[in-house]
């Protein structure tokens, strides 16, 4: 459904990404590990548009989507969220939502799903982290998806919060058949969640299987 073919992108005189290939076959939830610096969020930036690789290519379904611009590769079926929440903080939940669809019957439908269908006219800037958290997921819904990226879901949650949103997300893969690719540092929560792991180390992918196998992996130990 997804493949990355060989990518490579250097900023200055660092490279992010050194020849990464990286695919997503089907239905799954797929995690992405390592250091900060590693390239995980150049990958997803590379998949989803925001970044253009100086080599290589972006398949989906097998479709060259590397030159495309990221609101096009969103509305293919590829959405995103970011380490830092984005919401308009001024605006309503249901204006952050105008900003995907005019769709009113997606936009309530997304955010009964996601557990925010009781604080549409709440204002996005007294949301919980949580809650912004499953707002840009919500977003991602309106659109459709059948690849959701997240970038560091759990940061700055709680461990009560990194349960429900674990939930969220698994019960996004089950009921709606959502694949999901997930870069995380909080590997106890990313673990319940991914059958298989990524591992990256100075822009290259240095291990890949089961979070068990990966784990154990020597490189990745070191």
């Amino acid at each position: 459904m997804l493949q990355v073919d060989s990518v490579y992108k250097k900023f200055g005189g660092v490279i992010a990404l050194d020849n990464v290939s990286y695919s997503l076959d089907g239905k799954e939830i797929a995690g992405i590990i390592g250091p900060n610096g590693s390239g995980k969020t150049t990958l997803l930036n590379v998949i989803s548009g925001l970044v253009k690789p100086d080599r290589g290519r972006v398949l989906f379904k097998g479709e060259d989507i590397t030159k495309l611009p990221p609101n096009v590769i969103a509305r293919r079926g590829i959405a995103r969220t970011f380490q830092q929440p984005k919401a308009f903080r001024k605006f309503s939940v249901f204006e952050n939502m105008l900003v995907v669809t005019n769709d009113r019957s997606k936009i309530y439908d997304s955010l009964k799903r996601v557990g925010l269908d009781n604080q549409i006219s709440r204002n996005a800037g007294s949301l919980t982290i949580l809650d912004v958290r499953r707002l840009e997921i919500a977003r991602c819904l309106a659109l459709g998806p059948e690849i959701i990226l997240l970038d560091e879901p759990f940061a700055g949650l709680t461990t009560q919060e990194a349960v429900l949103l674990s939930d969220l997300i698994t019960s996004l893969y089950k009921d709606l058949g959502i694949s999901f690719v997930i870069v995380e540092h909080r590997l106890k929560y990313l673990f319940k969640l991914a059958q298989r792991v990524t591992v990256m180390h100075a822009g290259r992918v240095i291990a890949e299987g089961s979070p068990g196998d990966v784990i154990s992996d020597k490189k990745v130990r070191e």
